[in-house]
């Protein structure tokens, strides 16, 4: 759940309770990585 005016997800992958996102600010530029561990 991204405002897509704000936001851009290169990329996206769930592993071993894990879910990793890959992608950058459209006003800055600056890139990013988010990890969300989550429960089994």
């Amino acid at each position: 759940m991204w405002d897509t005016s704000e936001v851009e997800v290169w990329s996206s992958t769930s592993r071993d309770h894990v879910l990793w996102c890959h992608g950058h600010f459209l006003k800055s530029g600056e890139e990013f990585y988010l990890a969300n561990v989550y429960a089994p």
